[in-house]
C-alpha cells in the first residue's frame, strides 16, 4: 500500500518440462504494472514497454537461455477502488541450458 508508484511486480510464475529433444522447461510468468496515475496512459505505457524489452527477446543466466520468450496477454484495467490501474503482461518462455561450448 505504501510503495512508490509506478512499479511492476512478478506474480503467478509456473514451469514444466517440454517434452522436446534436449529438453527444456516452460515458463510461464505473469508481471503486474501498478500506476496511481490519473487515467491509463501510465498503465497502458508500463504494458508497451514490458512488451518491447521481452517480447522474442533471448536471456541468459546460470547456464541457462531463452530458447523462446514471447508476450501472451496484456490488459490494462483499473482496480476496484479507482485509485491504481493495473497493467498485466503475461509471458511465456522455453529455456534450455546452455552447453559448455554454448
Amino acid at each position: 500500500e505504501g510503495a512508490l508508484c509506478p512499479y511492476l511486480a512478478l506474480g503467478r510464475c509456473e514451469s514444466r518440462p517440454v517434452a522436446a529433444d534436449g529438453g527444456g522447461v516452460e515458463q510461464r510468468l505473469t508481471l503486474t504494472g501498478v500506476s496511481r496515475f490519473a487515467g491509463s496512459e501510465e498503465a497502458k505505457a508500463m504494458a508497451a514497454a514490458m512488451r518491447a524489452c521481452l517480447h522474442e527477446t533471448t536471456l541468459e543466466a546460470d547456464g541457462v537461455r531463452t530458447a523462446t520468450l514471447r508476450a501472451t496477454f496484456a490488459d490494462v484495467f483499473p482496480a476496484g477502488d479507482g485509485r491504481r490501474t493495473y497493467a498485466v503482461v503475461r509471458l511465456r518462455a522455453v529455456t534450455e541450458e546452455v552447453g559448455e561450448g554454448g
